[in-house]
């Protein structure tokens, strides 16, 4: 089972097929007497493309746990930032009823909060078998394309949203300080500043409905957390096992 998540939204339904292609940068140069050689350069950045289909009907395939995002997100404001915001994580499955059906209007007014917020989220596959996670995807990016594409012949009244997104490296200025040693020896010191982007992650989930160890890492921290790592901490040995009630060592 494969599990597609945008930032802090599960598509409800994972794509059949997805592209991830990994750009080259080498160049080609002309010497002379020698013919053709390949300067070998740092890969470019990451594009991934995928239809996302994001159903109007209940469908007993579908998985709607995203939606507890949008029961969450709907007392601090609509839009992408404040949904992905520590109010999540603080109020983690704090609310009454939160798995429940969500429109495909649902999904596509996050895709236009994640274009107009210009901001990167998280993008992560996770491929399951059984309890076993086989490997996962997860990098910063950007949504770069996306359109809405109405095909009642061949989707009825779900809306399929083929999705291009680009790898995001943070980048920015450095600044540097001067530091001198006990020897009256001068060296320099380069601050490492890096840039956090989505949620802020909690050290303890207090889970107070119904949730497993893996919805509540989702949650917690926007995908970052290993959830193996956090079971062993906690002494769970099933990623799948109800921990309502529980304070959980993140």
């Amino acid at each position: 089972m494969y599990y597609f998540f945008l930032g802090m939204m599960q598509l409800p339904v994972p794509p059949a097929k997805m592209t991830v292609k990994i750009k080259g940068k080498n160049k080609t140069i002309e010497l002379v007497n020698e013919g053709e050689a390949n300067l070998i350069k740092d890969a470019g950045l990451t594009e991934i493309s995928f239809d996302a289909r994001f159903p109007n009907a209940r469908y007993p395939w579908a998985n709607y746990d995203s939606s507890l995002i949008g029961s969450l997100g709907q007392s601090v404001g609509n839009s992408f930032l404040k949904m992905a915001g520590n109010r999540i994580a603080q109020s983690i499955l704090g609310v009454e009823d939160a798995f429940t059906f969500q429109g495909s209007s649902f999904y596509t007014d996050i895709l236009e909060g994640m274009k107009t917020s210009r901001q990167p989220f998280r993008f992560i596959v996770s491929r399951m078998s059984g309890y076993n996670l086989l490997f996962s995807t997860n990098m910063l990016v950007t949504l770069e394309d996306y359109s809405i594409v109405e095909d009642a012949e061949r989707d009825g009244t779900d809306v399929t949203c083929p999705l291009k997104l680009k790898q995001y490296r943070p980048f920015g200025t450095k600044t540097a300080r001067m530091e001198t040693d006990e020897n009256g020896n001068k060296r320099l010191i380069v601050n490492d500043s890096r840039p956090s982007y989505g949620i802020e992650q909690p050290t303890v989930a207090d889970v107070t409905r119904n949730a497993t160890v893996w919805e509540v890492c989702r949650l917690a921290s926007g995908g970052k957390l290993n959830f193996s790592d956090v079971m062993k901490s906690n002494a769970i040995t099933n990623p799948l096992a109800n921990v309502a009630g529980k304070k959980l060592r993140l």
